[in-house]
Parts: structure tokens; sequence; C-alpha cells
């Protein structure tokens, strides 16, 4: 068994540093996990078939556990490119911090779908168990609206001598 608490935050940590580090905005980032989760769902058992024809396999970690987690984060990791980006500081804090709480919600319920005994039950994971539904409703609107400010025209200031 894996212990949960220590995992959750050097997994929240990295994905918090990759999302600082490219300067990229949460909204598509954040997005793109939602996406990389719905096709998580619905294809990491396919991908894994197909990698165990091909002879991969692994114990532990179980192979169907990395191919879902690796299927969410691409999408991700793809916009990580080519997402806008921001220009201030506080703004990549907040971003990031968002893109990591949302990665680490993601993940743990890719957990609790392919190796449910791989983690060692605390209380952070119970927590975040419990509000799952909640913290990926408020990232969403948190990533629509960051991307609705994105696009956002410019207001023109009008010339008071016309």
């Amino acid at each position: 068994m894996i212990e949960a608490s220590t995992t959750l935050l050097v997994m929240a940590g990295i994905l918090f540093v990759m999302a600082y580090l490219s300067k990229r905005r949460y909204g598509l980032l954040g997005l793109g996990l939602i996406a990389g989760s719905l096709i998580s769902v619905n294809w990491a058992s396919y991908v894994t078939l197909m990698l165990q024809a091909q002879g991969v396999s692994l114990s532990t970690p179980p192979l169907s556990l990395v191919v879902a987690i690796g299927v969410l984060l691409l999408p991700a990791l793809i916009l990580m490119v080519v997402a806008p980006k921001y220009k201030k500081i506080h703004s990549r804090l907040v971003g990031s911090a968002f893109f990591a709480i949302l990665g680490m919600t993601l993940v743990i319920a890719e957990f609790h779908r392919s190796a449910q005994n791989l983690l060692e039950p605390s209380f952070m994971l119970a927590y975040i168990n419990q509000y799952q539904a909640i913290i990926i409703v408020v990232a969403i609107v948190a990533a629509l609206v960051d991307v609705f400010h994105t696009h956002l025209p410019k207001k023109k200031i009008k010339d008071p001598s016309h």
C-alpha cells in the first residue's frame, strides 16, 4: 500500500510546478483535465488491452492505473504548449493551484476506479472523496471563467471631442 497523504502532496506539487513553470492560463488546462478524465473513463480500458496485447505488463502499480492517469493528463499536457500565458505572477499562482487541486482530485478518482486498494486510507483522502463533486464543479466554473476572461474584447474609451 502507498501512503496516501504523501503521494497526494507530491502529486499536487508536481502538477503545481508544471502549471506554474509553463505560465499557461488555467482555463484551457483545467478543461483539458476534464476532457482527459472523460477520455480516460471511456478509453483507458481499451488502451490497456492494446498495451497488454503488445506484451506490456506492470504489477504495481497496475497497468490500467498508469494508462488511466496517462490518458487523464495527456490533453492538459498538450495544451500546456499552446494555451495562452499569464502575465502576472499572482494569476499564475492561483491558476497553478486550481490546476493542481483539480488534477489531484481527478487522479484520486482514477485510483478509486482502477486500484482502490493501492492507497492507504487517510484523512486527506477521505476529505477529498467526500467533497470531490464540489471540488470538480468549482474547478470547472473557474476554468470557464478564466477562458471567458481571456477572450473579452478590450473596452474602447470614447473620445469626448467626438
